[in-house]
């Protein structure tokens, strides 16, 4: 009876971690916080098993397995010391365009950040980037890019727009996007001439930054 219920707890335990994962894979949006409530029951069992792979091993193979293991467990920590930097890719965007541009030039900054350090510079447009419909983000599109002498994109932004349930409920909103990325993109159009970016994998989703810069007479955005 006793063994019984042993049983029974592994099997409430271990669907407990199969049923929560097919509910979760089956949203449209996934956050990795979201996992925290199985996260526990996931160390214990690996722990369990991983002491029952070592102790049925030769001392020097369970050795190198153990070092293994840590080496690839202390890999992200390591790469996100790198990555907490006093300066972050917007930070030291923002120290560039101070510092290498005309206050006067015309300035257009794509950001996901309300309190991005851009909007200290003078004659620069900062759209910032929506994300919730209720805010009625799929109304909220870019501007003609054409007009303005220097276009400065984060990535997250730029990477939003592209998701499958974005692009499948609002086409027009993807579409604007799309053309306003195509654009910026086009070689005869602008040259990217600064990025800032994060040694990859990016761990703590902060934007990449790149710093565009017209090549043709700007134009009038209401003339076009």
């Amino acid at each position: 009876l006793r063994e019984n219920s042993k049983n029974y707890k592994h099997v409430f335990l271990i669907s407990h971690v199969f049923l929560y994962l097919v509910f979760f894979s089956m949203g449209s949006r996934r956050v990795d916080r979201w996992l925290l409530p199985i996260l526990p029951i996931c160390i214990i069992y690996a722990s369990y098993y991983w002491y029952q792979l070592i102790s049925n091993t030769k001392y020097v193979v369970s050795l190198l397995m153990t070092a293994f293991l840590m080496l690839s467990y202390m890999y992200f920590p390591l790469l996100m010391l790198f990555q907490f930097n006093r300066h972050t890719p917007k930070s030291e965007a923002y120290l560039w365009m101070r510092d290498n541009t005309l206050p006067a030039s015309n300035k257009l900054v794509i950001t996901e950040e309300g309190l991005d350090p851009m909007n200290k510079l003078q004659s620069t447009f900062v759209l910032n980037y929506q994300v919730y419909e209720s805010e009625n983000a799929q109304f909220k599109v870019p501007e003609n890019p054409l007009g303005y002498e220097y276009v400065v994109l984060s990535s997250r932004p730029m990477q939003n727009f592209k998701r499958e349930p974005v692009r499948n409920k609002f086409p027009f909103y993807y579409e604007k996007w799309s053309d306003f990325e195509n654009t910026v993109l086009d070689e005869d159009n602008f040259t990217l001439i600064k990025s800032f970016e994060l040694p990859k994998p990016n761990l703590i989703e902060v934007s990449d930054v790149y710093i565009y810069k017209s090549i043709k007479p700007i134009v009038n955005p209401s003339s076009l």
